[in-house]
């Protein structure tokens, strides 16, 4: 039984993918790599050029910005390459977008005009 979850763990994001064995989880690799420039950062190692922007989606934003570009939930979800399944889930608060989602939401929200005309 495989499958991915993301805990909340001292304030950063954790993906983790469930291991063979019940109740063990092991760390996706770009869970790994981001925990691994974070230690990088807090020895001083500023070469990396992470860059950590937390922004915060919340459900009645997604739909806002859907109706923002004037779209139906299935054509924005075939706009914007998503899921109209996952879409729907989030506009319910379950789960919440993670990563890159939740930056084009965002980017969605604040710029629609720009976000159609970057992918038109």
């Amino acid at each position: 039984m495989h499958g991915f979850k993301t805990v909340h763990y001292g304030g950063i994001l954790i993906e983790a993918e469930r291991m063979a064995h019940p109740g063990r989880w092991c760390l996706s690799p770009a869970s790994l790599q981001g925990l691994e420039e974070a230690l990088a950062h807090t020895r001083g190692d500023r070469s990396a050029a992470a860059r950590i922007v937390r922004v915060a989606v919340r459900p009645g934003d997604i739909k806002t910005a859907r109706k923002k570009v004037g779209l139906s939930r299935d054509a924005f979800a075939r706009t914007f390459g998503l899921s109209p399944a996952t879409l729907r889930k989030w506009e319910n608060g379950e789960p919440e977008p993670t990563g890159a989602a939740r930056v084009l939401l965002t980017l969605i929200s604040r710029e629609p005009e720009a976000a159609l005309r970057a992918i038109r």
